[in-house]
């Protein structure tokens, strides 16, 4: 599997999704914020979003259900089936703790991608 780096003054991302060549990444995320979708389709699944930071992987992903777990420090809907869960991975008992989450947001894209939702 390849990943993309996205380098710009602001973050250093390993971005997992189609992104907007034209945006600068913190245009980018702003979009994601307001929960615009980042492909040039209208609904287009968002892969999974990690972010390098200090002290910790920060990882954004999309699942259809709230999920009420301590380790998303952040919960957003997106629209009525999109919810955003955003952690901050600080060691690798958080990773092991998000992989379940994860595996779900990926089931979740290849679901929304075929239009069955």
């Amino acid at each position: 599997m390849a990943y993309r780096m996205v380098k710009s003054p602001h973050v250093s991302a390993l971005d997992l999704s189609p992104v907007r060549p034209h945006l600068p990444a913190t245009q980018s995320a702003a979009l994601l914020r307001r929960g615009q979708p980042q492909g040039h389709a209208g609904r287009q699944a968002r892969a999974p979003d990690l972010v390098f930071m200090r002290d910790a992987l920060r990882l954004a992903i999309l699942l259809d259900r709230e999920v009420k777990d301590p380790l998303f420090f952040k919960i957003q809907r997106m629209s009525t089936h999109r919810i955003g869960h955003v952690a901050k991975l600080r060691n690798a008992a958080n990773l092991r703790a998000v992989m379940p989450y994860l595996k779900e947001a990926y089931r979740f894209a290849q679901r929304e991608q075929r239009g069955k939702l």
